[in-house]
């Protein structure tokens, strides 16, 4: 097969039906197929090649994938040489296709060839577009179209044959399939513009080369309209500065996002001019003045997507890396999962990653949703020393390429790690303070109102987030998975603590980071101690390394059947939470954690509010003191770092919801 001639479509289906009528009229003496991929046309257009061409290979599209993943669509399954990139509403003259031909087969260094594109009056359209740098955006391109004629060749001079150029326009292309082995496809990430572009300078960069073919005549219906379209000229400067990100070092990036503002405010001051010379009364003067104006404002508003992040990519191949930031406490990290879970169900073909703060990351070290837990920690040591380690984290991170970051707090820290990515689509909340803080972030998200239930309030935290981006899950309930190596280490402690494998017990953690949130360990005594008269059970009292003595206290006044866990990571307590038929503690991470892993929880609340955190229900019931000022949701009574509301709670208040939930346990088993 010589030539697969590809066509992508949306909703042209006239301009469709003349395209592939002037394939069939024009193309002679060489062996072609045509694929036409319809990106979800609602006009018919599918049936209409079904109907008139039967001969077309037609893959219908169940959404618009945008044209290089469409593109791509195509090429995957083409059997020609070459592939001939034909827009919809071009048509093809008398010999423009053999001429595109003989020039790939008599030039074989060359990797992509693009004709003569034309108006319907027959006047010439720009078919050459130059590598976008410094020099095109502070130079009008007419001026290094005269001054420097072999490096920007221009549409105004008839060539006298082929001549090497840095990319075509895509409306139509024939690529060598040897070149498109060797680079790769179109990259997917670009939205609209610069698909072609980009494909031209990996060509480029691989020792390739690029011709214009100007006895290659086609016809583009397409025209000049699309510059007063103000969609399509941010749609274009976006893909501009993906391309700048993409292939240019930090300082010229950033460099171009300084520059094009500052030409943008430039146009807009001499067709503000115009404007008052004529009285407003050329209207390309006013489509000039509103477009150049609308670019500044989207400039100001921090070039922000119009539309939400689960649109903006297609499906999975849009996107590849993906990011969530959680650098919050424990319980903040347990309660994200299920937003872990919502990012991988929209885009289940791509990598996602989660920053957590060390030790969090054990947690998360077994979820089938994750493909890489990052961990960051407090560096210490020498100025140089720290600096050094910053530098090495903002490189791995930076090496990742993310294309989409998702911060789920409103901390500087997450702010910044999401600026240092360097990802093209950079999610926060909106935040008062610091001002500079919102400046990081591609796109700032205001604070959107809870889901009712039955979402469960503390994952609707994060979850509210990514739902303002498009992104859902129907099941909003968190979700631990444990690792081998945690489920051997409770194993193992389990034996030497003489627990067997098949038995039954409680865990209990009495501690909480804030000491205004614990109990009376005397009344854990009583508690422990009627649940092991009445029941016959085990209770094994977990936490941190750091709180091992002060366990040691309360299983020192018990009368036996209380056991010391506490130490490990927090994935291993979490394999030791995961063992028992139910979890007793006070306002802290151990409640989250077991809830996750599908164990009852009986959880004592004092001053701090539960509803925004925690589900209530049969099988997690949460205890408050009976007070009027409870909650309070201060650190203690005025602030003083001790709570009398939980002085005032009594043990058989605990142990009366212990038995409401052990008789639903009773039921259900």
């Amino acid at each position: 097969m010589d030539i697969s001639i590809i066509i992508v479509n949306w909703n042209t289906r006239e301009l469709l039906r003349n395209c592939l009528d002037s394939v069939e009229a024009t193309v002679r003496g060489l062996s072609y197929e045509i694929i036409v991929v319809d990106n979800a046309s609602v006009d018919g257009s599918a049936a209409m090649v079904r109907q008139g061409f039967p001969n077309v290979r037609l893959i219908e599209n169940p959404e618009n994938r945008g044209f290089g993943a469409a593109n791509n669509q195509a090429l995957r399954i083409m059997t020609g040489r070459h592939a001939l990139l034909l827009n919809s509403d071009a048509v093809l003259t008398e010999n423009a296709v053999s001429e595109l031909f003989g020039c790939m087969e008599r030039r074989p260094e060359t990797a992509i060839a693009c004709g003569q594109l034309l108006n319907a009056d027959g006047s010439r359209q720009n078919s050459i577009a130059a590598f976008p740098s410094l020099l095109t955006l502070l130079t009008n391109i007419s001026l290094l179209e005269y001054l420097l004629p072999r490096r920007f060749p221009s549409k105004r001079y008839l060539h006298p044959g082929p001549v090497e150029v840095d990319s075509g326009i895509g409306a139509c292309l024939i690529v060598r399939r040897e070149a498109m082995d060797a680079v790769g496809l179109f990259d997917e990430r670009y939205h609209f513009f610069f698909e072609e572009t980009d494909w031209a300078y990996r060509m480029r960069r691989a020792g390739w080369k690029v011709l214009h073919v100007p006895t290659a005549f086609i016809y583009h219906r397409q025209g000049q309209s699309i510059g007063r379209n103000l969609r399509s000229r941010i749609e274009f400067y976006r893909s501009r500065y993906q391309f700048f990100r993409k292939w240019r070092s930090g300082p010229y990036y950033w460099a171009i996002r300084v520059v094009i503002p500052l030409r943008l405010v430039l146009d807009w001051l001499l067709a503000s001019a115009g404007m008052i010379l004529t009285l407003g009364l050329m209207r390309e003067l006013r489509d000039k003045w509103a477009v150049y104006g609308g670019l500044l404002v989207w400039h100001l508003k921090g070039c922000p997507w119009p539309m939400k992040i689960a649109e903006r990519f297609s499906k999975p191949s849009q996107i590849s890396r993906i990011l969530i930031i959680q650098l919050g406490d424990i319980g903040d990290v347990v309660l994200a999962t299920p937003t872990v879970r919502a990012v991988k169900e929209a885009y289940p073909h791509a990598l996602v990653s989660i920053m957590v703060r060390k030790p969090c990351g054990s947690l998360l070290a077994a979820d089938p949703n994750l493909h890489e837990v990052v961990e960051v920690s407090k560096v210490r040591g020498s100025a140089l020393h720290v600096m050094k380690e910053h530098v090495k984290f903002t490189r791995r991170l930076r090496r990742m390429r993310y294309d989409l970051v998702i911060d789920l707090r409103t901390d500087d820290r997450g702010a910044i790690m999401s600026f240092l990515t360097g990802a093209r689509e950079r999610v926060g909340r909106r935040c008062a303070k610091p001002f500079w803080r919102d400046l990081l972030f591609t796109r700032i998200l205001d604070d959107t109102p809870a889901a009712p239930p039955p979402v469960h309030p503390g994952a609707d935290q994060s979850l509210r987030i990514v739902r303002a981006i498009g992104i859902d899950t129907n099941d909003s309930t968190p979700k631990l998975h444990i690792s081998s190596n945690d489920r051997e280490y409770a194993e193992r402690i389990l034996t030497e603590h003489g627990l067997l494998p098949d038995g039954r017990w409680f865990t209990l953690n009495p501690f909480s980071r804030w000491k205004y949130k614990e109990w009376n360990d005397e009344k854990w005594e009583q508690v422990i101690n009627s649940l092991r008269e009445r029941f016959n059970i085990p209770v094994l009292l977990i936490g941190s390394p750091q709180e091992y003595s002060a366990a040691e206290s309360i299983v020192s006044r018990c009368n036996g059947g209380a056991h010391n866990l506490t130490g490990g990571s927090i994935g291993e307590m979490a394999a030791i939470i995961a063992t028992s038929s139910l979890h007793i503690g006070v306002d802290s991470a151990a409640p989250h954690i077991a809830a996750a892993l599908g164990i009852p929880t009986v959880t004592i609340h004092g001053p701090q509010d539960w509803r925004a955190w925690r589900a209530n229900d049969d099988m997690n019931k949460i205890i408050t003191p009976q007070m009027e000022c409870v909650p309070c949701n201060r650190k203690g009574c005025d602030d003083s770092g001790k709570s009398q509301c939980m002085k005032q709670l009594e043990a058989d208040a605990v142990l009366h919801e212990i038995d409401r939930v052990l008789s639903v346990l009773k039921e259900i088993h």
